[in-house]
């Protein structure tokens, strides 16, 4: 952004000085006032952003001034420069609108810093601006980015409309929400925003143990393992100058939420068997169903770090002339997919349960009736369907199950259903491919 700066003060030495020191530190759109009967004047022809004001002035009071600028250009930042020390003028001053107060003389490096500062606010500030407009107005520059999400609602086009305007930016971002409510679709839209050419790598973390986490994350480096005869990359490595998702992070332990922000903080990483940093040029992408912010087992410091910005991603419930729409869009997917009956309407009491959100709470779960309805070929969708399918795969067992037991036993029927697909089991199941394989893992054992 351009950065242009208003010195106004009657001592002429001050001036020269000052637009000295402020050319010397690589600000060079710099003029300079000693009759500030002119400051509108200026401020209006170059384009003012910033104004230094002294106080006592021959032919006009400098809170007189100020007063003038804050009601006539409420965007200008002012910072008052002056010799006089009195806390009273201080206080009057900044309550009417000046940024800083700074007192004669003023040391170099501190007029310097006060004002970096002040042009960091502004850039902020007119950042948050734009976001705001771009916002609460939902307008939407590229809605190919999201065209694979259906939707009519107003607040998934504000999302997107926020979206626009971070996606390039190099910070983290989280997207919260329920499961199954549409997160790794939004994952998706932020790489179409920035391009199809650079690297997106999906990892799902929810339920990966330290050594699993590290592993691949960070690669190994040859001779770190006894069969590792050369390097391993890992995903970050994959990720290099791309997008490095982390779906499901919620559960992370404590040293491997370290490391994750370690590698935030410093842009690096060690490889596993190296004391060596690898730099690393990615933006991270993390989701979680849960709520991180309020949970004592995350770190604090890194929740901060990922939720620069942060989407919550609304259920269903939040948007309901969503469903309309999905409800279609689900029945002319399921019906070209199965070799059965086609779905030919809708019941009305299924209709008013999806609606007043008695069945559903998301996307998936709305998904999966519909794919279950088709599988089924039931031609009308109707009140008892859900439970007939529920029904038809109901757990029995001889005596009172463990909470393992019955886990293993529901993993085992939804494989069966799913005719030994595991990752479509662990998606009708609404838990992650690593999860439903460690549950196994465990039954075997």
């Amino acid at each position: 952004m351009k950065k242009s700066i208003l010195l106004i003060d009657d001592e002429g030495s001050f001036l020269d000085s000052a637009r000295l020191i402020l050319w010397s530190a690589g600000y060079e759109s710099i003029h300079i006032l000693s009759d500030a009967n002119k400051v509108l004047e200026y401020i209006e022809k170059y384009n003012i952003d910033l104004v230094t004001l002294d106080l006592t002035m021959p032919t006009i009071d400098g809170r007189v001034v100020l007063d003038k600028i804050v009601s006539t250009f409420p965007e200008v930042t002012v910072i008052i420069v002056s010799g006089v020390m009195e806390s009273s003028a201080i206080v009057e001053c900044m309550n009417k609108g000046a940024r800083d107060y700074l007192t004669k003389p003023i040391d170099d490096e501190r007029l310097v810093t006060t004002i970096n500062n002040a042009f960091d606010s502004i850039k902020i500030k007119k950042e948050n601006r734009e976001i705001k407009a771009r916002f609460f107005e939902a307008k939407v520059a590229n809605p190919s980015a999201f065209s694979h999400v259906i939707t009519q609602s107003p607040i998934m086009r504000q999302i997107f409309a926020y979206l626009e305007l971070v996606s390039s930016s190099p910070l983290p971002i989280l997207l919260t929400g329920e499961m199954g409510v549409g997160k790794s679709l939004i994952a998706q839209a932020i790489k179409n925003l920035e391009g199809q050419t650079n690297p997106f790598i999906y990892i799902n973390v929810d339920g990966m143990n330290e050594e699993e986490f590290c592993d691949t994350l960070f690669g190994n480096q040859k001779g770190n393992l006894t069969d590792n005869l050369s390097d391993k990359k890992g995903k970050i490595a994959e990720a290099e100058n791309g997008i490095l998702f982390l779906d499901e992070i919620g559960r992370l332990s404590q040293e491997s939420q370290r490391k994750l922000l370690h590698l935030i903080q410093e842009n690096g990483y060690y490889p596993r068997g190296s004391n060596q940093i690898k730099k690393s040029n990615v933006k991270i992408i993390a989701t979680t169903n849960k709520d991180i912010e309020n949970d004592f087992n995350f770190r604090k410091d890194l929740y901060y770090r990922l939720s620069i910005h942060a989407i919550c991603v609304p259920n269903l419930n939040s948007r309901l002339e969503d469903i309309p729409l999905l409800v279609a869009h689900f029945i002319n997917k399921f019906n070209r997919e199965f070799t059965v009956k086609e779905i030919k309407k809708i019941s009305l009491r299924l209709k008013q349960q999806v609606l007043s959100g008695e069945i559903m709470g998301n996307v998936r779960e709305l998904e999966s009736l519909i794919a279950n309805i088709s599988y089924a070929g039931i031609t009308v969708l109707n009140l008892m369907e859900k439970n007939h399918i529920a029904n038809q795969y109901s757990l029995k067992f001889e005596n009172f199950p463990t909470m393992d037991e019955i886990k293993f036993k529901a993993i085992q029927q939804a494989i069966e259903y799913c005719n030994n697909n595991k990752t479509f089991a662990a998606k009708k199941m609404n838990i992650s491919k690593q999860t439903l394989f460690n549950i196994l893992a465990k039954n075997k054992s």
